[in-house]
């Protein structure tokens, strides 16, 4: 048979799930709540999230730091995140000469 997944919860605390919600730059603020978390350390069990929270939870899980995610998210501007020109990989051949 299965052995159980292990958990990360010690016996008598209940598991905390993190849920982070959708909303452009709004799910930013998602970053300043995950550093409130670690200060008073909170452990986190499992995340959950859709939209900008599915990234900002994702690149969590993944065990980016939140310093390094609001260093991403502060460099971010409207240049940069809507660029007219596609990415050099979906060109055709003729046009990437």
């Amino acid at each position: 048979a299965a052995e159980p997944a292990a958990t990360s919860a010690p016996q008598g605390r209940p598991k905390i799930c993190l849920v982070l919600s959708g909303g452009g730059a709004r799910g930013a603020a998602h970053i300043g709540v995950l550093k409130v978390l670690e200060e008073l350390r909170v452990p986190i069990d499992c995340i959950a999230g859709t939209s900008m929270g599915s990234i900002v939870g994702g690149a969590y899980a993944t065990g980016m730091s939140t310093s390094d995610m609001e260093k991403l998210v502060g460099g971010l501007t409207t240049a940069t995140i809507f660029k007219e020109r596609p990415p050099r990989q979906d060109l055709a051949i003729r046009r990437k000469i």
